[in-house]
């Protein structure tokens, strides 16, 4: 299937390849826009949790959250958020660190040179957030694997998030 633009995700969906960078800068524009949503870039850093999620949990999320606030990240929660709220703090990120989860789609509304770090159990690597990555250019993507707490479970699990890791590229992109 991946020869015809089609490759089969963990869930048993399909993800369709062929969006155009083009496309996907112009729905963004035309969408802040309706919004009111001003392209603003600042220095600001967030983090974004799940905390009781149901899967992909930080089991040490206390220790990650102390970490990120000494390095000046404020914690967000996009399901508590409108969707213009969401669109201003995404596109006014420099610094974004995120569980893999649904509000990782709002990278599309953040500039090009945001610094990421995907966090997500090494039982999972759905590419889907790279692959929006990949297309808006940006370079400074990466993504911590993490232990799952249960090796046996496969797939989205919760997970212990390596805190000397962590350090190692938030020192790196600070």
């Amino acid at each position: 299937t991946e020869s015809v633009g089609i490759r089969g995700s963990y869930h048993e969906k399909e993800h369709y390849k062929g969006w155009c960078k083009e496309s996907l800068a112009n729905t963004k524009d035309m969408i802040m826009h309706k919004l009111g949503v001003d392209k603003v870039y600042v220095n600001k850093k967030i983090f974004i949790a799940r905390k009781n999620g149901g899967s992909s949990n930080v089991a040490n999320y206390k220790e990650l959250a102390s970490l990120l606030v000494d390095y000046g990240y404020t914690e967000l929660d996009p399901g508590d958020m409108s969707v213009k709220e969401q669109i201003t703090a995404f596109s006014s990120a420099s610094h974004i660190v995120s569980v893999h989860c649904e509000a990782m789609a709002n990278i599309i509304w953040t500039d090009s040179s945001t610094n990421i770090v995907e966090l997500r159990s090494s039982e999972n690597d759905d590419p889907s957030y790279r692959m929006i990555a990949g297309m808006r250019d940006m370079k400074n993507y990466q993504v911590l694997f993490c232990d799952p707490v249960d090796p046996h479970d496969r797939g989205i699990s919760d997970f212990v998030v390596d805190t000397t890791g962590m350090k190692l590229l938030l020192n790196e992109y600070v």
